[in-house]
């Protein structure tokens, strides 16, 4: 019997970490089959070129989710910073659904608001006039019926290159999410609960506004192991680490 839904976020997937890969095909394996569903938020490639990338890799992690969803677990997939070109195609050859960011689910009686979390790091003002750019529909494609692959994959190389100069530039501060933004999205949307990643460091922030209870969820990313937030029925959440 399925008796809890799993979260989990910034695998940044690779064909240079095969130790990553070993760990989310542990995951579907071990924990995926008992889940009701598979939530991603965002990142689960370091760079995704567009839906008609086709190398061996990419074939290999498309046929894993779709094994997780033929088994009975739905995967749904809101797109990050890093993969923000994962589109119709890759939903329809894998089974997993998009969803858009920000979206809003109802749980197990609680209302919960997800998100990759890049939003709410207003204070990195280049990385938010860069993410207006890349998320816009239109952008979007453009760039994959005008560019071709080849050319895009270099782009998207570029775009690591930079964005891991960028941030080691950054303060503390400027990488994480702002208060006010985080009070901002409770508010815009109802919610008193938010589910995130993006920061990379797994945490629980609660907060209380006008006498209002409100708890963020951080989950974290990927690296030597993996990590998800499981919830269960009763509203009990807990952080699971991932380890061979």
């Amino acid at each position: 019997m399925k008796q809890q839904t799993l979260f989990i976020s910034d695998l940044h997937l690779q064909e240079t970490e095969p130790h990553i890969v070993a760990l989310f095909e542990q995951f579907l394996m071990q924990y995926a089959p008992h889940a009701e569903t598979l939530y991603i938020l965002g990142d689960l490639f370091e760079v995704w070129p567009g839906d008609d990338e086709n190398t061996s890799f990419a074939q290999k992690i498309k046929a894993l989710i779709k094994a997780c969803v033929s088994n009975g677990t739905p995967v749904k997939i809101l797109p990050g910073n890093r993969d923000f070109l994962l589109g119709p195609r890759f939903a329809n050859e894998t089974g997993c659904t998009i969803l858009k960011d920000p979206t809003v689910i109802d749980l197990y009686n609680e209302k919960l608001l997800l998100l990759h979390g890049d939003t709410l790091c207003t204070h990195d003002r280049l990385h938010q006039f860069y993410r207006r750019i890349v998320q816009n529909p239109l952008f979007n494609r453009l760039a994959t019926q005008l560019l071709p692959l080849s050319f895009r994959k270099k782009i998207g190389l570029q775009l690591r290159k930079f964005s891991k100069g960028h941030t080691k530039k950054l303060t503390p501060t400027a990488m994480d999410v702002i208060k006010e933004s985080v009070s901002q999205a409770y508010q815009k949307h109802n919610a008193s609960i938010m589910i995130h990643g993006h920061t990379h460091r797994q945490k629980i922030d609660t907060t209380i506004e006008n006498n209002q209870h409100f708890t963020r969820y951080v989950l974290g990313a990927w690296h030597e192991t993996g990590n998800a937030l499981s919830v269960l029925p009763d509203g009990n959440k807990q952080f699971l680490i991932i380890s061979q």
